[in-house]
């Protein structure tokens, strides 16, 4: 049913021939913000100092890693039921399995609890990063193969950055908007014979 909705959104959007308006926008956002932060960082690199004495050091890590217990659990729930929404929830938690092991290491330095943080860092949090970033390849590849199958004009590719987005900016337009989701198009029969 995915598929098919995305389907047809990618028909719509190459029939219309819009510009990517959103897209470009969003690129130059973004570049915009790295370029501001790039100075901001040196600026941090020179004045922060080595050490520090931080207050709500329990909230901060608690905060945190209840985030990413949430973020896990969703990661199963989608796995469970097959829900594309897999692939971005798979990015996140990496994305969070390296901040935990980042920050661990890097406050740990000196501590007795510096051997089991390079542990847990070394076979907990970066492997199963790598698997969330390998799992959620996997789902985009496979989500650009099924739409190619189906007929969407899509070059193979094997890296997960070369899949293209197929829709163009705006919500998604249907033929038949007033149909209810999950409503199929009737099968008809074939010419030469009746219908009953």
């Amino acid at each position: 049913m995915v598929l098919k909705k995305i389907s047809n959104y990618a028909h719509d959007a190459s029939k219309t021939g819009e510009p990517l308006h959103l897209n470009r926008w969003l690129a130059i956002a973004v570049v915009t913000i790295v370029a501001g932060m790039i100075p901001w960082t040196a600026y941090l690199a020179w004045s922060l100092p080595g050490h520090f004495r931080a207050h709500n050091w329990d909230i901060a890590w608690v905060g945190f890693d209840a985030g990413l217990i949430a973020v896990l659990a969703y990661m199963a729930w989608a796995a469970w039921f097959r829900r594309q929404i897999l692939a971005p929830i798979a990015i996140v938690a990496a994305t969070l399995l390296i901040c935990d092991a980042w920050f661990d290491i890097n406050t740990s330095f000196g501590t007795k609890g510096e051997l089991v943080t390079f542990i847990t860092a070394a076979f907990g949090n970066v492997p199963m990063a790598v698997f969330c970033i390998l799992l959620a390849r996997r789902i985009m590849l496979s989500t650009a193969a099924a739409l190619v199958e189906r007929g969407i004009a899509m070059p193979p590719t094997r890296h997960a950055r070369d899949v293209t987005i197929m829709f163009s900016a705006g919500p998604p337009r249907y033929s038949h908007p007033e149909k209810p989701v999950g409503d199929q198009d009737p099968v008809e029969a074939p010419p030469d014979k009746p219908q009953p």
